[in-house]
């Protein structure tokens, strides 16, 4: 085969793995729809458990077994697209942390999920215990969408991804606020100091993932993070969360309500966040599969034509060298910009892998490790992730 003809066929699977990109991302995409839903009702469960273990009795308010039945019913759906899912990815180019993350959060569901529910009916479980089980399911479920932007090679796409882990660790920050509220209040616990600790950093980081998040939405998104700073009901409720004089089941449950109407215009803003990821992909994959079309015929015209003929042709291998000039620097310009998008989600990673480090060695919340590196932080004058690359340096 001559260099033309395999110039030629190298430059047409380049343009064909790029299709194939985008048709991966679409259809993992529209799992990660299915997900936000379940995650949405799985901490309205979580936060409506804890006032129920206060309680003793169901709340007719907030009736933890309703957001259960809403979650099974988003479960079953997710399960049919699992099996679509799987069957569509075969022989595509998908980041195999993504099986192994959906893998990890179906195997939590049947099992942790499963006995923190159980203890929840049976009363057997703390209030405390209970949220951090939830937690801990809900945050493998993040980690689905965090593996999934590995998936875009295009800039656009991949900024998207990036403000939408943002916001859906605000969202589940937000989540174990409403929790960690609701149980502070029913209980009257406003002088249990790890509670209170954990409330203060949940909030702290709560803010941290809201700022980060507005450096990649779009600016018509960004009227919905404006709006989220003017609930006024919501912050008035917040500053009263550690009175003392305010407690008991009817104040709990107004706590509930404020916070999870917060949390609706962070779910709205998610929702915005998700079909226009979906739109982004829809249109890019177009564009892909068009060029793709269109430079077929260029390229089959090249590897169809005999040795012999594009051996002496020297416009043939000239036009062939000139699209590769073109799609290289197409390429160096797209990675380029997708370098600096990604450098946030490994500063995401470091610092997760960072707060992991200190959980483990000290035996601390996820909440109050990251309150300790935000600390050293600013005693030392130093951005957070600097000092989580020096935790994980450490020996």
């Amino acid at each position: 085969m001559s260099d033309v003809k395999k110039i030629a066929q190298l430059l047409k699977a380049s343009v064909q793995a790029e299709v194939q990109g985008m048709e991966s991302l679409y259809e993992t995409s529209q799992l990660v729809g299915k997900l936000r839903k379940m995650i949405y009702f799985l901490q309205l469960e979580r936060g409506a458990s804890a006032l129920h273990l206060v309680l003793g009795e169901v709340d007719e308010k907030v009736d933890y077994t309703k957001y259960r039945a809403l979650f099974c019913e988003e479960r079953r759906v997710f399960d049919s697209l699992i099996e679509q899912w799987l069957d569509n990815s075969q022989g595509k180019a998908v980041q195999s942390g993504i099986f192994i993350s959906i893998a990890k959060s179906l195997n939590l569901m049947n099992s942790v999920l499963f006995d923190v529910r159980r203890d929840v009916d049976s009363q057997s479980i703390s209030p405390a215990q209970a949220t951090s089980f939830f937690s801990q399911v809900i945050k493998s479920f993040i980690d689905i969408v965090v593996e999934m932007t590995e998936l875009p090679q295009e800039p656009d796409v991949s900024k998207l991804m990036v403000s939408l882990i943002y916001i859906l660790n605000a969202k589940e920050l937000a989540g174990q606020e409403r929790a960690l509220g609701t149980y502070i209040k029913a209980a009257k616990l406003f002088n249990d100091e790890v509670l209170v600790s954990q409330l203060s950093s949940v909030i702290q980081m709560q803010d941290y993932n809201l700022i980060a998040a507005k450096d990649y939405l779009p600016q018509h998104l960004l009227e919905g993070l404006k709006t989220l700073s003017q609930d006024k009901a919501f912050f008035q409720s917040r500053e009263s969360v550690l009175d003392p004089s305010l407690f008991g089941v009817l104040v709990a449950r107004k706590w509930f309500e404020a916070s999870t109407a917060h949390i609706d215009i962070i779910q709205n803003l998610e929702e915005s966040l998700m079909q226009l990821v979906m739109k982004t992909c829809v249109i890019k994959l177009t564009q892909a599969e068009k060029l793709l079309n269109k430079d077929e015929i260029f390229f089959d015209n090249h590897i169809t034509e005999p040795d012999v003929k594009l051996d002496v042709s020297l416009s043939a291998k000239s036009l062939l060298i000139e699209k590769l000039k073109q799609q290289g620097g197409e390429l160096k310009k797209t990675q380029e910009e997708l370098a600096l998008t990604r450098q946030a989600l490994n500063e995401q990673k470091i610092l997760q892998r960072a707060k992991a480090k200190l959980m483990k060695h000290f035996k601390l919340s996820e909440e109050v490790a990251h309150q300790k590196m935000q600390q050293l932080a600013m005693s030392q004058g130093e951005k957070i992730i600097t000092v989580a690359e020096k935790v994980l340096k450490a020996d």
